[in-house]
Formats: structure tokens, C-alpha cells, sequence
């Protein structure tokens, strides 16, 4: 490899990139500063003409991967991914560098990172405390990293609500910041320091750079103590007030403030943004053009600075949705286009973090593919796929196959693997959605995730997470129906079998959390993974315990089995279980009828 105008940055780069795809090209290749981004071939010789360095890893890529000679430039001046780096998973600083190579190959410009309170904040040590936040020298180390290859790294931060997790561990520490729930105390000046400070920690890092400042969802904002101690007084005209204040206070620090648009919106015909301020529309399940276009056009009444975020749904367990996603991706870009300059695509961990960022590739090629003038045909996507990943756009796809039990379009997030793995064999909450009848569906699942666990490569872990699950899931579906039809008969021979399939369901369960820690720990730092533990090693106690009470039932041990002699308030099963299938995404909501924790905020 031949540079010209190379300070070092390009070829540094060039080895961590050819190194990682194993590129060994058989021409020989110069890179040269042009005015375009184009593949040029002559006497044997390639020439890469780029006009950035980002361009000129992209130009490459696709050359080698495809034999294209231009680089299929974005429709948007920014195309992003937004990692959630708060919900429990903090993403290893291993794992984003793969990430980012991922992320250049595939034709993305930025990655934000979603950090709430994880990230260290100069005179707040409470911020992110055990919850694996992002030290100043971590960030330092993955923005250098990202330049390489002239990578944007964006942090997401909150300014309003979404922090109280501050609240609930550090109460007299931040009690005079809050307002409401997760809200901040709007017009406290103990707030407006807290926010220099995360912006100070922000520009020593980033130095001048977009930041996403949050202030979304806030729908009691100035409804708490901010009513007792200023009376009640209009929320959008304290929130316009409260905007000012944050955006004056990222500019103090040579930062651009952008923010979630959806309280702006909310209340649209009251505030006003100000002028330095870009709004990022957002909505993740709309499946028509005409909602993301309605949604872009309510900003663009407040500003001309407008951006959107779609998303890609792996925010319901274990295993992501794909096949949803793409019909509600699809319109938001094309509604976006020639619309918005900046495109972002989040990946949202709520309730556990449950599902690796990496389980969604299928998606990210499709959206970075769909952002393109000249996208690429079905051939050369697969080739793409194939060369990030090690596998091609359907085996990605093969990634939903725990979710996808009923045989129907996915015109709605249904997330049947998590609810059935959390499901309480006693009460069955939910397996009303899926009989027996679908044992076989969950034995070919496994099957075909084992297969291609055994290719190996980057998403190895996820394929043996998922076949794990998959295990689990072909030994519980039912298990509920058959417990109650022995107990309503009297059959105890029939449940003492059962008592020792209950066991045998309690051991696919520990060899699946052996699985998941193993995925997690190759993804993220180790903090978080105690809720995971705490949730399988439940449940793994909780067949235990189920199997000992079924036992002594069978062998006249004790009279009742209490929670089976309740009557059945579950819908009854119908041929078209999909139709009354929900997407249960809280653990707490599949696990127990009874209430297993306070409220996150008293």
C-alpha cells in the first residue's frame, strides 16, 4: 500500500483495517487526496481517490468486497448507529473497536454512545458508580481509535429526565436536583452545575463536538417539587427556559447541542427551540412513510435543524426482531430523505440488555444499504455481510428464529422467547400464545443455530446463545398446559414424569446462563451481568422448587398443589395465537402475577 499526503493516521489505520478483514489485495494500491471518492485501475495498478479519510476505508472495502469502482455515497450527510450504553450492557472498549471497523465497512459515519449517568464525571464520583461507566482515558482511547479512520464518536447524554438511577442509590446526594421520578429540578441552579460539569467532562474528552443532550420523555416535568416550590406554573414555559439554559451551557463548552424531539413536539404550539439547537425526530414503530414524514414536518414547524433516529428492535429479550424492524425502518428512511442531513439508527437495551448490539447486523447492512444513491444489488449486500460478519444476509436473519414461531407476517413485535423463558411453569402467564403443537418449531430453531454456531467467527457466542435458548424453550413449551391437565385429572404418574422434566428443563437453563455470560462477557463489561444471573439462576431455583412440589403431590407427600387448583383466566388457545400474542418486554411482567419489586422511584 502506496500513500500520498499521509500523515500517518491513514496507513496506521490501514494496517489495524486490512489486518481485521484479512484484505491481502493482489494490486498494487496508492491512495490519493482528490475531490471524489473513486476506484481508478491501470497497468495493473489501483488507485484510491478519496476525499476523507472515512471515504477512503469505504471506497476500499467496497472495492475489494464487491469490484465496485465508486463509492455508493449516502443520501444523508450523516448516516449513525447509537449504542445503549446505560440499560445494564456498557459495551468493553474490545468490543466498540470492532464495532467501529464494523460500523466504517459498512458505510456509517458516527457512533453515539448512550450513556445516561455511565460515564465519569469530575467532582460527581456517584455518577455511574458499579455500573461500569466510562472513565475519561476509556473514552480518550476509543475516539482516538475511531479517528483512525475519520470516525465519528457522538456521546448521548441526559439533561432533564431518564437519570434516576442517581435518584434511587444516591438520594441525598442529588435530592435537590430532582424534580419528579427520573426528572430534574428545572431552575435549581444545583442542576445547571451538575450539567457544566458532565459538559466540562465532555469537551476535555471529546473536545468540540455534537453531543445529544437528551430531554426526552419528561412528561411530568415541573409537576413535583418544582410545583411546591415555584406553584404551578406551565411546563412548556419552564422547559423552553430549561433549553435555553442547556444549550448556553454546551455552547460555554464548543459543543453543538442536539436533543430528542419528541417533548418539543409535545408541546409545539408553546415553546420554542432555540436556534443552535437541532431536534432529532424519533419513532421506531410506525410501519407507514406517512407518520415519520407527519413527525419530521412538526419539527421542521420549530426549526429548520432537523434530524431522525429510527431503530432497530432488539430491546425485547435475547433475541432481536429483525424482520419487524425492517418494515419500520424502511419508511423512516425514505420519509427522511432529502428531509433530515443526519440519519441515526438506535439500539436500545431495555430491561436487561438482554440481546448483543452484534445480534442485528441483518438490519444495519439493510439500513446503510437503503441510505445509499446507488445501493447495493442482493449479490453484493450478501458479499458485505459475508466479509463483516462471516455469514450472509439470511443466516443473519436466522438470528430472529426464536421469535418467529407463528408463521405470519411480522406486522408486530412479538417477542414469544422471552416470555417463554421467564413464564412461571405454575402460572403460565402467557403460554396461552404457544401449545405444544410448536415443540418441533423450537427442536428446528436450535438445530439450525447449532449449524451455524459452527461456522465460527464474530457472532459465534450469539448463535450458541441462541441455540442454547432455543432449548430451553422446546423443553418448557406447554409444560404449563400438561402440569394442569395430570393435576385436573388426578394422573400422578403423569406428574411425577413431569416432576422430572421440570428438572430437565432446570438443567437447559443453567447451560443456557452459561451461554449468555459467556456472549455477554465477550460484548460488555462485567457490571451488569449480575441481573442476568439473578434472573436465570431464578428461574433455574424456582423449576427446581416447581419439581420437588410436583414430586410430593405425585407421591402423597402434601394434599394441593395450590397455584394449579386456581381457575384459568388466560384467553383460551386458538388456532391464530398470534392475534392475542403481546410483546411482554418487562421481566417483571412475565415472571410473577405478584409484585416482585418497589417502584423505581418512591
Amino acid at each position: 500500500m502506496f500513500f500520498s499526503d499521509d500523515k500517518g493516521k491513514l496507513s496506521e489505520g490501514y494496517k489495524i483495517f486490512s489486518g481485521h478483514f484479512g484484505f491481502c489485495p493482489r494490486e498494487d494500491i496508492f491512495a490519493r487526496v482528490a475531490n471524489e471518492n473513486k476506484i481508478e485501475k491501470r497497468d495493473g495498478i489501483v488507485t484510491v481517490f478519496y476525499t476523507d479519510r472515512l471515504s477512503f476505508f469505504r471506497t476500499l472495502f467496497c472495492y475489494l468486497v464487491t469490484g465496485r469502482t465508486e463509492n455508493p455515497s449516502s443520501a444523508f450527510k450523516k448516516t449513525g448507529i447509537m449504542l445503549d450504553c446505560a440499560r445494564n450492557g456498557v459495551p468493553s472498549l474490545s468490543f466498540l473497536k470492532t464495532f467501529i471497523l464494523s460500523s466504517v465497512a459498512a458505510g456509517y459515519d458516527y457512533l453515539g454512545l448512550y450513556v445516561e449517568d455511565c460515564i465519569e464525571v469530575e467532582d460527581e464520583p456517584h455518577f455511574g458508580y458499579m455500573r461500569g461507566r466510562y472513565t475519561e482515558s476509556e473514552l480518550k482511547e476509543i475516539i482516538s481509535f475511531a479517528d483512525l479512520f475519520g470516525f465519528e464518536i457522538m456521546p448521548f447524554v441526559q439533561t432533564l429526565a431518564h437519570l434516576g438511577l442517581i435518584f434511587r442509590h444516591w438520594d441525598p446526594y442529588y435530592r435537590d436536583a430532582r424534580d419528579f421520578g427520573d426528572i430534574l429540578l428545572m431552575d435549581e441552579p444545583r442542576v445547571y452545575r451538575l450539567i457544566d460539569r458532565l459538559f466540562n467532562t465532555i469537551e476535555r474528552v471529546f473536545g468540540e463536538c455534537r453531543v445529544n443532550v437528551g430531554m426526552d420523555e419528561a412528561f411530568m416535568m415541573a409537576r413535583g417539587k418544582y410545583r411546591e416550590l415555584h406553584g404551578d406554573r406551565d411546563p412548556a414555559e419552564v422547559f423552553s427556559r430549561h433549553a435555553e439554559k442547556v444549550c448556553e451551557l454546551a455552547l460555554k463548552h464548543g459543543l453543538k447541542p442536539e436533543a430528542w424531539a419528541d417533548m418539543f413536539v409535545r408541546h409545539k404550539d408553546k415553546v420554542t427551540a432555540p436556534d443552535n439547537l437541532t431536534l432529532r425526530a424519533w419513532e421506531y414503530s410506525a410501519t407507514d412513510e406517512k407518520t415519520y414524514s407527519g413527525m419530521i414536518a412538526d419539527c421542521k414547524a420549530l426549526t429548520d435543524k432537523v434530524s431522525f433516529g429510527s431503530g432497530v428492535h432488539k430491546w425485547y429479550g435475547t433475541v432481536p426482531l429483525n424482520e419487524f424492524s425492517e418494515i419500520t425502518f424502511m419508511p423512516a428512511i425514505n420519509a427522511s430523505k432529502g428531509k433530515c442531513d443526519d440519519f441515526l439508527v438506535t439500539l436500545w437495551g431495555d430491561d436487561g440488555a438482554e440481546c448483543s448490539h452484534n445480534a442485528v447486523w441483518y438490519s444495519l447492512l439493510k439500513i446503510a444499504n437503503a441510505a445509499n444513491e446507488k445501493p447495493l444489488s442482493d449479490e453484493e449486500l450478501n458479499k458485505t455481510a459475508i466479509a463483516i460478519t462471516g455469514h450472509d444476509m439470511k443466516e443473519l436473519l436466522a438470528l430472529d428464529l426464536p421469535n418467529k414461531v407463528f408463521d405470519r407476517k411480522a406486522d408486530k413485535p412479538v417477542n414469544v422467547s422471552k416470555y417463554l423463558l421467564y413464564e412461571d411453569v405454575f402460572y403460565g402467564n402467557a403460554d396461552f400464545t404457544v401449545s405444544e403443537k410448536f415443540i418441533p418449531y423450537f427442536e428446528k430453531a436450535k438445530s439450525e443455530l447449532s449449524r451455524l454456531a459452527e461456522k465460527g467467527g464474530m457472532l459465534k457466542e450469539i448463535y450458541e446463545e441462541e441455540a442454547a435458548l432455543s432449548a430451553v424453550l422446546e423443553e418448557k413449551c406447554g409444560m404449563r398446559n400438561k402440569l394442569r391437565s395430570a393435576y385436573e385429572k388426578g394422573d400422578k404418574e403423569e406428574l411425577l414424569r413431569l416432576s422430572g422434566k421440570l428438572l430437565d428443563i432446570k438443567s437447559a437453563v443453567i447451560r443456557f446462563h452459561k451461554a449468555a455470560e459467556k456472549r455477554w462477557l465477550k460484548d460488555n463489561k462485567a457490571f451488569g451481568i449480575e441481573i442476568l444471573s439473578v434472573r436465570l439462576g431464578g428461574l433455574a431455583s424456582r423449576l427446581d422448587f416447581c419439581a420437588r412440589r410436583v414430586k410430593a403431590y405425585a407421591l402423597d407427600e402434601i394434599g394441593e398443589i395450590e397455584e394449579l387448583s386456581q381457575a384459568d383466566l388466560s384467553p383460551a388457545p386458538s388456532d391464530d395465537n398470534y392475534s392475542i400474542a403481546r410483546a411482554f418486554n418487562s421481566y417483571e411482567q412475565n415472571v410473577s402475577y405478584c409484585n416482585i419489586s418497589h417502584k423505581l422511584y418512591n
